[in-house]
């Protein structure tokens, strides 16, 4: 479809090495983004219908190439295999965590790595209290958790530390893609130790 042809092409065009599964007749996911003046914004998105991969289509070469595995939360049965193969070849594998959905409980086993939503830890733990859903976390298999707070910064912990880190101050234009900016420096950081 239209966004799908998009997609391929932005990532072609911003070199960004990219195994693509297509599947014909199906629409890709997209999203509307509205900001308000203050920068603030709304996200109204659809998944498609493109099928999730399955277990099977993940390629151990595409896997293995890296140094860092990054993982979302919304295929988790796919991720889930990445992320074992990741791990048993001694790569970092880092989730990116918003929503506990199904079967997360299995990848965060197997992940090193959580940087989650600010809601995610009490809505996996039950927890109310950040220090006690961290820790919970960390028990299930992580070594390092992180929570990004937006304009109020981020914690971090883990079995060692607890750091509390202040959002910089900048002008808000558009909160959009701030997540995925705060993920890839956060990997970039681990990247150089």
């Amino acid at each position: 479809d239209d966004f799908g042809r998009w997609i391929v092409d932005g990532l072609n065009m911003e070199k960004v090495a990219s195994e693509v599964r297509v599947s014909t007749g199906e629409t890709s996911p997209f999203a509307f983004i509205i900001v308000t003046p203050d920068g603030k914004r709304t996200v109204l998105w659809t998944r498609g219908t493109a099928p999730y991969l399955v277990p099977e289509e993940i390629l151990p070469e595409v896997i293995l190439s890296g140094r860092v595995l990054i993982l979302d939360d919304i295929e988790i049965v796919a991720g889930t295999r990445a992320a074992a193969m990741a791990r048993e070849a001694g790569i970092t594998v880092i989730l990116d965590a918003s929503t506990p959905r199904a079967g997360i409980e299995k990848l965060i086993e197997l992940t090193d790595e959580v940087v989650m939503a600010e809601k995610f830890p009490f809505r996996l733990t039950g927890e109310r209290d950040f220090r006690q859903s961290l820790r919970a976390i960390l028990k299930r298999g992580p070594t390092k958790v992180t929570v990004t707070l937006g304009e109020k910064g981020a914690l971090y912990m883990d079995a060692d530390s607890w750091i509390e880190q202040p959002a910089f101050a900048v002008n808000t234009v558009d909160t959009t893609g701030a997540g995925d900016v705060f993920h890839g420096a956060y990997t970039y950081g681990r990247l150089q130790d």
